[in-house]
């Protein structure tokens, strides 16, 4: 998952936080087993700092050190938002630091070639072979970082339990295991929705970066000095700690070039700027051309009903497709055709900013004997910025500048109509163009 980087300066904070000093230490270990909890709002920079914390600790602790991590991405294929994808990438990352299968894997992947079975592993395979892997290590550390517990969406699971609950399970459980036989230390974000019970080593973002948002508007946010104080101070408070409230609302002032001349003029502009994100993504899609306005909603409508995430490729044919029975050679030669290497710039301008690519460093593993052996591979693809982003138009409330207006009983899957149309229209452009990518 392409999760943005820190601004200089910000994050800093949660390495002197007394709780996050009490985790590093493993002080205390009786209540909280190694756990320590990150809790926030949507959009308040849970990944970010997750992902920082996790850079710092690759710095401090190397050599016999393992370190894993999975961000939950409900944004992305089924492997990046089930409890099958966790135990996947987990096991993988351990093959390529360690350079060996664990036996008991091993073992069950050569029983299934020798029956000539098609090499498919169920999730509690997976769960399990983690859980004894991890367990071996002995007194060797292991950090694991699961970010976005909350975008856990699917699981094979048969039980009463949410998909996330799975995951919660199999951590508290590991940690209480690994307590005395290995120094297993875990670190989890998710928001403050869904409830679980209070937990004895946590971090609330709620009102801790205030100071991570001062700092990147006096970074980034244009305007005159003689207002800078104001307009910040204002900008803090109207943000209540979602960071990403402010990214989008520093784009816009920035792109209307404004420049105010008096303190009523600075007043109102302050007024006027939506308090929360759900406001500020619909004024973003308010303000879409009328002249491209029928293509933008078709962008939304791929991103949004694509069973999987789109690659750059895949979408310009979409869009591009506007009936049904285009050849591709048809499609290059037609009016609503852009070019690939253009599509990034169209995708900002189309969705104001609320689609993105992003570029997804993937692996395929392959096991020799008892060593494994990898690959890796860039791969761009089209999401939105956030999932709050996508919340937003599952809700219905983003369909509202468009005319298209899905009802509760079909918003997860538009129109019966449409998403034949979409099918059969990425199905018909070129396989050798398309189907690769």
């Amino acid at each position: 998952m392409d999760i943005v980087n820190v601004h200089t300066g910000t994050c800093e904070w949660v390495f002197t936080h007394l709780t996050y000093r009490t985790w590093l230490r493993r002080e205390d270990l009786a209540r909280h087993n190694g756990i320590l909890w990150i809790r926030g709002k949507p959009g308040s920079g849970k990944s970010t700092l997750l992902k920082h914390v996790l850079g710092r600790i690759q710095k401090l602790f190397r050599n016999s050190t393992l370190i894993l991590s999975f961000f939950f991405n409900a944004r992305g294929d089924t492997l990046e938002r089930s409890a099958a994808g966790f135990y996947r990438s987990l096991l993988c990352q351990i093959f390529k630091q360690r350079q060996r299968w664990p036996s008991e894997l091993l073992s069950k992947y050569q029983e299934k070639q020798r029956n000539g079975e098609n090499v498919q592993w169920h999730y509690t395979e997976l769960r399990d072979s983690l859980r004894t892997a991890l367990l071996q290590q002995g007194q060797h550390p292991i950090y694991l970082f699961v970010d976005a517990l909350d975008e856990c969406q699917e699981t094979q699971q048969r039980h009463n339990h949410a998909p996330w609950e799975e995951i919660v399970l199999f951590l508290e459980d590991l940690a209480s295991s690994g307590s005395d036989c290995s120094l297993i230390n875990i670190c989890v974000s998710r928001r403050h929705f869904p409830n679980l019970p209070d937990k004895p080593l946590e971090i609330s973002l709620d009102g801790l970066n205030d100071g991570d948002i001062e700092k990147y508007l006096q970074a980034n946010l244009n305007c005159s000095n003689d207002f800078d104080a104001t307009m910040h101070k204002t900008l803090v408070q109207k943000a209540r700690g979602i960071f990403l409230w402010v990214v989008l609302v520093v784009a816009s002032l920035n792109g209307t070039a404004y420049n105010p001349h008096s303190r009523k003029e600075l007043a109102h502009i302050l007024e006027t700027i939506p308090k929360d994100l759900e406001t500020i993504f619909r004024r973003i899609s308010d303000n879409f051309s009328q002249q491209h306005r029928e293509s933008s909603q078709r962008l939304f409508q791929w991103v949004m009903f694509a069973k999987r995430p789109l690659s750059v490729a895949e979408l310009t044919y979409g869009l591009a497709c506007t009936v049904p029975h285009h050849s591709q050679v048809t499609l290059e030669a037609g009016e609503d055709f852009v070019s690939i290497d253009r599509m990034e710039q169209r995708i900002r301008f189309l969705s104001g900013g609320l689609i993105e690519i992003s570029h997804v460093n993937s692996r395929i593993y392959t096991p020799e004997g008892s060593i494994c052996r990898y690959k890796s591979f860039e791969e761009p693809r089209v999401q939105f910025i956030h999932e709050s982003v996508r919340d937003h138009f599952l809700s219905g409330a983003g369909w509202s500048s468009f005319q298209f207006s899905p009802t509760t009983s079909n918003v997860a899957g538009a129109s019966s109509r449409d998403a034949q149309s979409f099918v059969y229209q990425l199905s018909s452009v070129g396989r050798s163009t398309v189907g690769e990518h």
